[in-house]
Formats: C-alpha cells, sequence, structure tokens
C-alpha cells in the first residue's frame, strides 16, 4: 500500500511540474505573440517610409533630368 500512495504522490508531483510548465510556456507564449505584433507593426512603418523615400527620390530625379536633359548617343 505504501508503494501505491508512493507512486501516487510521485504522479501528483509531476502533474504539478507539468501544469506549471504549461502555464509558464503560456505565458512566454503570450508575450511572444505581442513582441511579434509590435515588430510587424515597426516593419509597416518603416516598408511605408521606403515607399516615401523612393516617391521622393523619383520625384528629384525627375526634376534634375528635366533641368539637365543629358544627350544620349550610342557609339557603334
Amino acid at each position: 500500500m505504501s508503494l501505491v500512495l508512493h507512486a501516487a504522490g510521485l504522479a501528483e508531483s509531476r502533474a504539478r511540474a507539468a501544469t506549471e510548465d504549461a502555464h509558464r510556456l503560456s505565458q512566454q507564449l503570450r508575450a511572444a505573440h505581442g513582441r511579434i505584433g509590435d515588430l510587424e507593426a515597426e516593419v509597416k512603418y518603416h516598408q511605408e517610409r521606403v515607399e516615401r523615400v523612393e516617391q521622393w527620390l523619383h520625384r528629384i530625379y525627375t526634376e534634375i533630368e528635366g533641368r539637365f536633359p543629358t544627350s544620349r548617343t550610342v557609339e557603334g
């Protein structure tokens, strides 16, 4: 009978540890999801900035081309 009680105590201890591990991992997963959301928002912000910079550079390029036209000759 003491062997059965010992086994039951061991099983209970392991179940408690597994529950605590599951809870800790669940919290870590929630934190990771939150961080992923933050990083996705940051990526979107930087992508939008890149698009604005590319438009600005294209506008500057177009203005320069308009003011200083280049004659391109093909050498053969």
